[in-house]
């Protein structure tokens, strides 16, 4: 591992070999070739460039949302999302406790977004077991309102991976944060994700943190690909080189896609 093409730590023949901030050789010593040693290393005075790469990797998600793998029942907290996001009702359940203002702001928000929704609960189902339930309007206009639950498990496909990306933009996306999402846009409708990538621009502006969306979708394409789109290229067998989008004023991004890249901008 380098910074600024000078090393922090490196792994060379079964030794560990550590440097310090100023890139000095300071620690060096054996280590099983089966276990990560860069787990193992604990933060010192002198090794924060190497402890804030530690922080990042510990601040960084790649899902790709699958609603049919989401259970509505949890029996524990989870600190982190499942790849898949199969573990939504524990993450959230982990959320509310450690992030109450940003899981109260989803809240709100998802009442803006989801007509008729009052509220995301989680309901004792016995034991330690808790059932995450969306709660809908009935009767807006009596006093109190008159609510159904429905079983988060129980909502479209379309409900579920809504929910979840509003729940990623208000509990992953921060400073310091990295998330890698694969093809967003999945079961919801394009009036539904452009309003979702508004957002998302608006809140790494405000905020910080990194996104990389990886989608085939016209509309996240020709919105986000003039301005921050990357290019994947390989010739031949050669190695996967990536390089800034360059727009072209004769075709949208979605267009030259469709092309096969034929347009060099």
């Amino acid at each position: 591992m380098t910074c600024d093409r000078r090393p922090l730590f490196e792994f060379v023949e079964g030794e560990v070999h550590l440097f310090n901030d100023n890139f000095e050789q300071k620690v060096k010593y054996p280590f099983d070739w089966f276990r990560s040693a860069l787990a193992t290393v604990q933060p010192r005075p002198e090794n924060t460039k190497l402890m804030q790469f530690k922080k990042w990797i510990e601040n960084l998600h790649c899902l790709e949302l699958n609603p049919h793998a989401m259970s509505g029942v949890t029996d524990r907290e989870e600190p982190d999302p499942a790849f898949d996001m199969s573990n939504f009702a524990s993450w959230y359940r982990h959320m509310t406790q450690e992030r109450a203002d940003s899981a109260a702001q989803l809240q709100d928000r998802l009442r803006q977004i989801i007509p008729g929704l009052g509220s995301l609960d989680l309901r004792s189902a016995g034991a330690n077991q808790r059932s995450l339930e969306a709660r809908f309007i009935i009767l807006p206009e009596s006093s109190p309102p008159n609510y159904f639950a429905i079983s988060f498990g129980e909502l479209s496909d379309g409900h579920r991976v809504l929910i979840c990306l509003y729940a990623l933009l208000n509990l992953v996306v921060r400073e310091g944060a990295c998330l890698f999402l694969d093809e967003p846009e999945n079961y919801i409708a394009i009036p539904e994700i452009q309003p979702w990538l508004m957002e998302l621009r608006d809140r790494i502006e405000d905020l910080g943190g990194q996104v990389i969306l990886i989608s085939h979708h016209p509309e996240i394409i020709n919105y986000l690909a003039p301005e921050v789109g990357l290019v994947f290229e390989r010739v031949g067998p050669g190695p996967v080189r990536v390089r800034n989008y360059e727009p072209d004023p004769s075709l949208p991004p979605a267009e030259q896609i469709a092309c096969g890249w034929s347009v060099d901008g």
